[in-house]
């Protein structure tokens, strides 16, 4: 649903770029430039500059790139935390080192360059919208752990913070959680996962340690909250840049020869993000949600 996109800041030096790194990335687009902010930044600063692009339009997109970094990377720019670790920024020389080492440790979805990089996207792949561009607002899966789980995958990989809202998704038995927790625990960079379901488990604490507990290498915070039925229609996962929904639930299920054997998974808009949010918020300070800390 989401893809991480190394952009080289070297396309900067031509004006039709600017477009695309202002228009075609960010949480409602399921895209990201993965860098380090101040460095991609610097470099792509230097790049305007020596650039043939006209004055008039070199002072915009030097705006938006002072607009990038001050607000850290905007809606635009991230670096996982997962791949934070992989080296300093101030360790190599420049976005093309960096680029080649990150790509090592994990390949990237996408790579935008006019260089010579080996399966790179050039501005006419990118028009033509080719397949590892692509991002479709609705994808539609099988119901297993697996596949539910796989797909969830790169909100896993870009937050720290993981909430689902679920009604109907356990905390007892649940094979897709248990899948979402083994990748959790091999990327050790969620921080808090949070659960929010109707079903009020009978002594959960007592389920997340006979299940959870030892079962992984890696555990984070977890948050079971338990809010009324029907407080939420709709399920999400949200992390703090990205969020997706679905109304068939993330519970895996038996294939039954029907058109539910398969559940869709949406792009989530951030003012629906935002509202429900709110919602859990507030049904938390009106004391209709019950939070309980399973693991601190």
């Amino acid at each position: 649903m989401y893809k991480e996109i190394a952009f080289d800041p070297h396309c900067l030096g031509e004006y039709h770029y600017y477009g695309i790194l202002k228009g075609a990335f960010g949480e409602e687009r399921g895209r990201f430039i993965v860098a380090s902010v101040n460095q991609w930044v610097a470099e792509a600063f230097a790049i305007v500059k020596e650039s043939d692009i006209q004055d008039i339009k070199k002072q915009s997109i030097k705006n938006y790139l002072n607009l990038l970094k001050r607000r850290k990377g905007g809606n635009t720019l991230v670096l996982p935390t997962y791949r934070k670790s992989v080296l300093d920024p101030a360790s190599v020389e420049d976005w093309h080192e960096w680029f080649e080492k990150q790509r090592e440790f994990t390949e990237f979805d996408a790579t935008v360059s006019d260089r010579n990089i080996e399966g790179a996207l050039n501005y006419e792949a990118i028009i033509e919208d080719c397949e590892r561009w692509s991002v479709p607002p609705t994808i539609r899966i099988d119901r297993t752990p697996e596949d539910i789980a796989a797909a969830l995958l790169p909100l896993l990989r870009l937050g720290n913070q993981i909430t689902i809202i679920d009604q109907y998704f356990r905390l007892a038995g649940n094979k897709v959680l248990h899948e979402l927790i083994s990748f959790i625990s091999s990327l050790e960079s969620v921080k808090k996962l949070t659960l929010v379901t109707s079903i009020d488990t009978a002594d959960p604490e007592n389920v997340f340690a006979s299940e959870y507990v030892g079962k992984y290498r890696y555990l984070p915070k977890f948050d079971l909250i338990v809010v009324p039925e029907k407080l939420f229609h709709d399920r999400y996962l949200l992390t703090e840049n990205s969020a997706v929904k679905t109304g068939h639930g993330f519970s895996d299920a038996p294939p039954i020869g029907a058109h539910a054997d398969r559940v869709s998974l949406s792009l989530c808009g951030k003012v629906e993000k935002s509202e429900t949010e709110a919602q859990l918020s507030a049904a938390i300070d009106r004391g209709i949600a019950r939070v309980i800390n399973l693991n601190q």
